[in-house]
């Protein structure tokens, strides 16, 4: 128990280094009223996060994380209340069960999911949306070897992205450094081979790539504004596997390994043309910004949500080379440590924060092309709900994790990023949507 307790109050120490004076005087924007379609974690408070969203055939699909009895999928054919059922076995299967469903994606008429196991190593499943022979969940097919062929030794993955009409997934190594795996297998649901995957980056031989780093994180395929596709990804030190580190080995080389690598571990931003990668040095990290945490295309701009001590911030690049800084500091609100992850809905953009001390926030540009932070405005309760701080067995959601666009709402999945096995308890997540944000006064 010490050990969580030291773990968890480094946590909140470096939290607190993001309050700044001027945030204080600022008042905030009159928010607007969401309506909850999902609470504590669908029931099971072991959902600490839900993850991944994304529309698939009329349904909306939610994938969970859940240390405990493995991650869950669940779907809606209307996204109301109370119409949420699970559609896949806790972790997928009873023998290498995998602790979170990170992302997934439609490709190919198919629904792929990727996840996260420490145990066994990531796994890719893809469903067509049917029902089994059992009648209870979906048919799923493992579309990967357990770490793509290595077991625990790649033990995550966090980007998918298409690009070329293939298929990429961002891993990372157990020796700690980042992988791209595209599947070249079939794509005709009874065929997936889960063998036909080839590594295409391994940046451990890359004398360009800093060894920080060691996850290729998000995944995104833009085109520049001379009509060239390229792949995107963030390298970027990820948070989870350091203090699982640190908690399973406390030492003092260890703690100090860990601030350094949080404070000082900057992220890189590498494209791929088919043939070659190639580093994109430019001004988004050059500054305080430590990790990009999400791409989004958004009116033939991409745009970068960042994590930063001082409060994450959104950049953005038509060219795919030259950034420009839209949103700095935390939207001036304080401990928006990190813009988690952005999407765009009635020609809006869209943008979550992760905010661990008074709880996540939803943010809306106030036009198509925004340039400033003053050009954003809030429109959710701070952790969806308002403040929660002083009831411990009620934290707040303290992430907006994950988005989507379903039957004309907008809906955000939440995230409890306080584990069960720290020194306390996560109350599950959460699922919020609002409507029209066109009628929202911006005043």
């Amino acid at each position: 128990m010490k050990k969580e307790i030291i773990v968890y109050s480094i946590f909140i120490i470096l939290s607190l280094s993001t309050f700044n004076c001027i945030s204080t005087a600022i008042q905030d924007y009159k928010t607007y009223e969401w309506e909850q379609v999902v609470d504590h974690g669908f029931e099971n408070k072991n959902n600490l996060h839900a993850w991944s969203m994304k529309e698939y055939k009329g349904f909306l699909y939610i994938g969970t994380r859940n240390v405990v009895d493995g991650c869950q999928i669940y779907r809606s054919e209307t996204g109301d209340k109370d119409t949420w059922i699970q559609v896949n076995k806790d972790g997928f299967c009873n023998d290498n069960k995998s602790e979170g469903a990170r992302n997934m994606i439609v490709y190919k008429d198919l629904l792929w999911i990727i996840t996260n196991s420490w145990d066994h190593g990531s796994q890719v499943w893809v469903t067509n949306g049917e029902i089994n022979e059992t009648g209870n969940f979906l048919t799923w097919k493992k579309a990967n070897l357990n770490g793509f062929g290595e077991g625990k030794k790649i033990l995550s993955s966090r980007g998918i992205g298409i690009f070329q009409n293939n298929l990429y997934v961002g891993s990372h190594s157990e020796e700690g450094h980042p992988l791209v795996f595209r599947y070249d297998g079939p794509t005709n649901f009874e065929d997936i081979n889960p063998e036909e995957w080839t590594l295409v980056k391994d940046w451990y031989y890359d004398p360009n790539y800093n060894p920080d780093l060691f996850l290729a994180a998000d995944l995104i395929n833009f085109k520049n504004k001379d009509g060239k596709n390229f792949l995107y990804t963030i390298l970027v030190a990820g948070v989870t596997p350091l203090l699982r580190e640190l908690k399973a080995n406390f030492t003092f080389k260890n703690l100090f390994n860990t601030l350094r690598i949080l404070f000082f571990g900057k992220s890189q931003i590498w494209r791929y043309d088919g043939i070659n990668w190639e580093l994109i040095n430019s001004e988004v990290f050059k500054k305080s910004n430590l990790m990009g945490s999400c791409f989004h295309i958004f009116n033939n701009s991409l745009y970068i949500g960042t994590a930063n001590w001082l409060g994450g911030e959104i950049w953005k690049t038509d060219d795919g080379e030259n950034w420009t800084q839209v949103s700095k500091r935390g939207f001036y609100r304080p401990f928006n440590l990190w813009v988690w992850k952005m999407h765009d809905f009635q020609n809006r953009l869209i943008a979550g924060t992760l905010n661990p001390i008074i709880g996540c926030q939803v943010w809306v540009s106030t036009n198509e092309n925004p340039k400033s932070p003053k050009d954003f405005i809030k429109i959710s309760k701070n952790g969806m709900s308002g403040p929660r701080l002083l009831n411990i067995q009620e934290l707040p959601q303290d992430g907006a994790r994950s988005f989507e666009t379903f039957n004309g709402n907008l809906y955000v999945g939440t995230t409890n990023w306080i584990d069960l096995n720290t020194f306390f308890k996560g109350t599950g997540c959460e699922v919020w949507r609002i409507g029209n944000i066109d009628k929202l006064s911006y005043t």
